[in-house]
């Protein structure tokens, strides 16, 4: 190749080639600033690459860099949203208190309350300790939760006692454990037609009361997965079965399930 030979590029003007230099830099360089040095072209060509492939190297780093940040952001939020979830404030629900004794002597405080449904164990927590703080002046503390529906004779839905530190125990059904039941008993688990079923707590189960023709039956379906039955007769409003003790159920207004004995109405299952 001879000293003086050019290329088609080294024809155009020395202003375009500047100009081309600006926009395509640093590809063009060589084109500008060797036009009449006796090096090989190929040898330029080889130069550009490298120096282009170069930058582009250098310019994929900070892309990593930005994605490894975004990861870090995105893992900041993730734990942040975490600590609201674990933070989130729980609520405290509607309660009523009946039944509340104070023995100075004994510094004992009692009381029962109503709750008109199942509450998680977090708000049973906050409820005693509203509770103790509305009442100061006791070393101990004793707080039976019944739902709305439940014989208070009987054992409470739930217990909190401060003696001295909160103790909480949850006696009956609770909401997941009656969707766990509400699951095992279906329409396919039982003989005939379902008439309607009702939340037992204590001893925690579903009654189902079924009809197949004239016969009915009514299951009764535990927590624990085990069941039992009995065949019922269905004479006036009453459904009754075998037993020592003048027991039958009943229907109310409200479809809610009466449990009768001999000496009266003793407990009231609400419908599932």
């Amino acid at each position: 190749m001879s000293n003086n030979q050019t290329y088609w590029f080294y024809k155009w003007p020395l202003k375009t080639r500047i100009i081309l230099c600006v926009i395509l830099f640093p590809i063009f360089i060589p084109v500008v600033v060797w036009p009449k040095l006796k090096i090989s072209m190929w040898f330029k060509i080889a130069l550009v690459f490298a120096w282009t492939m170069g930058l582009l190297i250098i310019g994929n780093l900070p892309t990593d860099e930005v994605s490894t940040t975004d990861n870090m952001v995105s893992d900041v939020m993730e734990e942040s949203s975490k600590t609201v979830e674990r933070e989130r404030v729980v609520e405290i629900p509607d309660y009523s208190l009946f039944n509340t004794e104070k023995n100075d002597v004994l510094s004992k405080f009692s009381t029962d309350v109503t709750i008109k449904t199942e509450i998680t164990e977090n708000q049973i927590e906050l409820v005693a300790n509203e509770i103790k703080s509305d009442n100061t002046g006791f070393d101990r503390y004793f707080i039976v939760y019944y739902l709305d529906d439940m014989d208070v004779e009987r054992a409470g839905w739930a217990t909190s006692h401060f003696n001295p530190d909160l103790d909480i125990s949850i006696l009956g059904l609770t909401k997941e454990e009656l969707n766990n039941l509400s699951q095992i008993t279906t329409k396919d688990d039982f003989e005939g037609d379902i008439i309607s079923q009702w939340k037992v707590n204590i001893p925690n189960s579903i009654i189902t009361l079924t009809q197949d023709g004239n016969n009915y039956t009514v299951y009764q379906t535990y927590d624990d997965g085990s069941e039992s039955s009995k065949d019922i007769q269905l004479i006036g409003d009453k459904y009754v079965y075998e037993n020592d003790f003048g027991e039958y159920y009943k229907i109310n207004s409200d479809g809610k399930l009466e449990h009768y004995s001999e000496n009266g109405k003793f407990a009231t299952y609400p419908e599932v």
